[in-house]
């Protein structure tokens, strides 16, 4: 393994560069290599180079600068060989289990009583290189915890994220689910670009609950979306577009970390390059996964019993979509819907009832003039859809207001040729389907 090349970022062979060029000309003395790594690597290049720039890490550049320009000082040592310095850096990098030598790794490889010799704070200089390199230097919680890093298929073919029970599928008290740049990147391109309605409609939903909660997703707290399952945001330096190379790079930057991160993934191909880059994976059962995507045969066939005058039955349900984070105390709100799936028919004359158990101040208020709704005889709240609802779509029916959130919803949702009764459960935050429901 040793012997194995690793290839270099293009920013440490830069800094590798100046380091030869400087070493070669001094004898390898820290004041000219260190301002030679300022000096000579572009502008926006080295994060090193950046760092030492900063009054706060090397203070006393200028004199050093000086002093060492009028030969007055810093011109001891006993100087360096370029190539053992290199070959360091790999050893370091190989050790880290990185997939490419970094400015991090050269870092390491320079003495550090360099840096003390010249003024230079070498703690903060690592912490910006590693900061620069890797991404935020706070990550939270990571120990007692298992980690996945979420493939766009999981989000696209599974059921949504605080429906599956993580716990478990892991076999484990406590799991934290990342979200990658990368994926974010697909699915914003894949709600305009897919030709599946199913995959442009999930992309869109999922993007759409990602932008309200970015702001508690990106903390190191992250955000609840069930009992012991917490799901994050990571941008991992370098990573812009959304290509698998990025998802195994933002994989590494997290396993560089120190968070011992698992694929989550149904993807074949991304299985086998999480494997080959030595990442455990995870693909939940087939329990989890939502029913097959009607084939071209099958919506041609649906095409044809509705061009007779025949339909297939709906596939009715309720959903909560709050309006922001819900924040007990304060007055919040959010819309009740009335979904139809895509592997049914058409919803014709839907009509829905309701009833939210427990909670403070909970009101709910019609969609269209906005005046506070009464229960009926029967308890429950009562709205109807105007015209239908075609598969894969969904019509809201109310709002709901509330100071505390209820504790549950359960309710009855009818169609022509369906009815369906569930339960929506306030768990972490969310109002969510019950696994229980029918």
């Amino acid at each position: 393994m040793g012997d194995v090349a690793i290839p270099w970022s293009e920013a440490a062979q830069a800094v590798m560069i100046a380091i030869r060029e400087n070493a070669e000309h001094t004898n390898g003395l820290p004041a000219p290599v260190l301002l030679g790594i300022v000096r000579d690597t572009a502008p926006g290049t080295s994060a090193i180079a950046q760092a030492l720039r900063n009054p706060k890490i090397w203070p006393i550049r200028s004199q050093v600068a000086n002093q060492y320009q009028g030969a007055t000082g810093y011109r001891y040592g006993s100087g360096i060989e370029a190539i053992g310095t290199e070959a360091e850096a790999e050893r370091v990098a190989r050790a880290e289990r990185a997939w490419q030598v970094g400015e991090r790794h050269v870092l390491v490889a320079l003495p550090k009583d360099w840096f003390k010799a010249v003024g230079i704070d070498h703690d903060l200089l690592s912490w910006a290189v590693h900061v620069a390199e890797l991404g935020p230097a706070t990550l939270g919680d990571i120990h007692g915890r298992w980690h996945g890093l979420v493939d766009s298929n999981i989000v696209l073919q599974f059921h949504d994220l605080d429906h599956i029970d993580w716990l478990k599928v892991t076999q484990t008290n406590a799991v934290t689910l990342w979200l990658g740049v990368s994926l974010l990147d697909e699915l914003e391109h894949l709600k305009h670009e897919s030709g599946s309605r199913r995959v442009r409609e999930r992309a869109a939903r999922f993007t759409k609950l990602v932008g309200r909660q970015l702001d508690t997703l990106i903390t190191p707290q992250g955000q609840p979306i069930r009992s012991g399952v917490t799901l994050r945001v990571w941008a991992a330096p370098g990573v812009v577009g959304m290509r698998d190379d990025d998802h195994m790079q933002t994989a590494r930057s997290l396993r560089m970390r120190g968070v011992p991160i698992h694929i989550v993934t149904a993807d074949i191909g991304i299985q086998a390059r999480a494997r080959l880059a030595g990442f455990e994976i995870l693909e939940p059962g087939a329990e989890w996964q939502l029913p097959k995507e009607p084939t071209a045969a099958e919506r041609e066939l649906a095409a044809k019993l509705a061009a007779a005058g025949l339909r297939m039955p709906p596939v009715m349900r309720m959903a909560f979509e709050p309006a922001g984070p819900i924040t007990p105390g304060s007055m919040n709100h959010g819309t009740l819907f009335a979904a139809a799936d895509e592997l049914g028919g058409e919803a014709l004359d839907v009509q829905c009832a309701w009833v939210p158990d427990g909670g403070v101040r909970v009101d709910c208020v019609e969609m269209t003039i906005g005046k506070s709704m009464l229960r009926q005889q029967d308890g429950q709240y009562h709205a109807a859809v105007q015209g239908s609802i075609a598969p894969g779509r969904s019509e809201a029916v109310a709002l709901m207001y509330f100071e505390h959130p209820p504790t549950r919803v359960r309710y009855l949702v009818r169609a022509t040729g369906a009815s369906r009764e569930g339960t929506l459960e306030m768990k972490d935050g969310q109002l969510v389907e019950a696994e229980s429901s029918t």
